[in-house]
């Protein structure tokens, strides 16, 4: 009988929010939302991880996440944990602004997995670091494109449905949204790269101006448009205000509504001369599992050798470029093409209420 192999160390950087205390608290919009959305309680539901260690400068709140989570050490310095404890996965908490410096590290301990919150990063530049660090050194590095969505099985049905003509062909989607752009924003940017299976080429966008709060961590609300390689184009409306998040997706012969309110496809029916729309029932057989540990049990089966995951700091970075480019378009009044020159340019966010929320 073969031995039973022992679990991946998994070591958590910032306990907060994200960590495991977003599912204690009421939604922020109502809607389909397949729990958990945390990673604490998503590693407890994967037998290959085991949370061996956590790492926080508040000793508190490090101290309250340990004995919830049964975590047996405790630090408040991640490069001291990253030395002793031998981790072989650590998912990456903090700030955004934070994210590159912990993952160089995460990198230089020989950690060969690390999962890393949405913002990548707060420039371009410092996720074009991690990317090259992670595959010098053959370290996966998975990003939680579109919040879980790219392995959610209803999204990952649309995509389907999109991909084998189901709606004709794609021509226009629009992505609803409140909140910040680099926080909220990025993941439904994942989201329309996702389903248009190509690159945005060029962005013409606005920022909305936030209350003045003296606060250096301001993510603004944006709107705005996108054109792809393959000629779909995309509205982004993410001014605040509005409950829903929700993808509009227009093909040539039919329509795909997707979001935490809604899952709808309609498609053009009739013949001779006369033309109705039909709805559809939208493909409901699948096996409900969380996304959050649907990444999970990817990056045990990516540590196991048995695939690569859907995910990569390129994906991470994509979406992350496309909102830089919004910041550039305001300011500039015009329409920003892609790649963009200045990799410089940077928004810290942090997890949880804007200042002024």
């Amino acid at each position: 009988m073969a031995e039973k192999q022992e679990a991946f160390r998994v070591g958590i950087v910032g306990c907060g929010l994200i960590a495991d205390k977003l599912d204690d608290v009421p939604p922020l919009a109502p809607g389909r939302i397949a729990m958990p959305w945390t990673h604490a309680p998503a590693y407890s539901m994967v037998p290959d991880m085991r949370i061996v260690a956590a790492a926080d400068v508040n000793d508190a709140v490090a101290r309250e996440f340990a004995e919830r989570w049964a975590v047996p050490a405790v630090y408040n310095d991640y490069r001291e944990m990253f030395q002793r404890e031998r981790l072989d996965v650590v998912s990456v908490l903090v700030p955004n602004f934070l994210h590159c410096e912990v993952t160089l590290a995460a990198v230089e301990a020989e950690v060969r997995a690390v999962f890393c919150e949405v913002p990548m990063a707060s420039t371009l530049a410092e996720a074009d670091r991690m990317i090259q660090a992670c595959a010098e050194a053959g370290t996966e590095l998975v990003v939680d494109l579109g919040s879980g969505r790219w392995w959610a099985q209803e999204y990952l049905n649309a995509r389907e449905i999109i991909d084998t003509g189901g709606i004709g062909d794609l021509v226009t989607m629009t992505a609803t949204v409140t909140g910040g752009l680099l926080l909220n924003g990025t993941s439904l940017l994942d989201m329309l790269r996702f389903f248009a299976g190509s690159e945005v080429t060029e962005v013409l966008g606005w920022l909305y101006e936030p209350p003045s709060t003296g606060s250096e961590y301001i993510d603004r609300g944006a709107s705005g448009f996108m054109r792809f390689e393959n000629g779909v184009e995309a509205i982004f409306s993410g001014r605040d205000g509005k409950p829903f998040v929700e993808w509009d997706i227009m093909g040539s012969e039919g329509r795909i509504r997707i979001g935490n309110n809604v899952l709808d496809l309609s498609k053009l029916s009739g013949g001779g001369g006369r033309t109705e729309i039909v709805s559809y029932q939208f493909p409901q057989r699948y096996v409900a599992k969380s996304p959050r540990v649907a990444i999970i049990e990817e990056i045990a089966a990516c540590l196991r050798g048995e695939r690569d995951s859907i995910s990569n700091g390129a994906d991470g970075r994509a979406s992350m470029e496309i909102a830089m480019a919004f910041y550039e378009s305001d300011e500039t009044g015009g329409w920003v093409k892609l790649p963009l020159a200045d990799t410089s340019r940077q928004v810290k966010v942090l997890h949880g209420p804007r200042p002024w929320e």
